[in-house]
């Protein structure tokens, strides 16, 4: 029995192994990373921070769901930005299909934070 389980172990080591560069591709492809991607959370938390605190649309919303939103928002629209797109970020959220992803990682927030699509 010990025989066997150290045969299961080794053959999950062997598979995660060979996936790994699967794995680590998929990641370096998804969105920005280091110093690019805390800038752009940075700025993106103080944007909407202050656009949803003071939005009066929001009423009733408490302060901690707001922030939950945005916190959200800005990690997830970090993942749909390419990294080392060599496009400015302006010209970027000009872009039809990237503001149709930027409005999806809104709505996908407000599902998960407040458990609807909309407030």
């Amino acid at each position: 029995m010990t025989i066997e389980i150290k045969s299961i172990v080794a053959a999950f080591a062997l598979a995660a192994v060979v996936a790994m560069p699967c794995f680590g591709q998929e990641l370096q492809q998804r969105g920005l990373t280091g110093i690019g991607r805390d800038a752009f959370i940075g700025g993106a938390l103080r944007t909407c921070n202050a656009k949803q605190l003071t939005d009066p649309v929001n009423v009733g919303i408490s302060k901690t769901t707001l922030l939950a939103f945005c916190n959200c928002h800005a990690s997830a629209a970090a993942d749909q930005i390419p990294d080392n797109d060599g496009r400015d970020l302006a010209d970027l959220f000009t872009d039809p299909k990237m503001l149709s992803k930027m409005r999806a990682v809104g709505a996908d927030c407000r599902s998960q934070v407040i458990g609807k699509s909309s407030w």
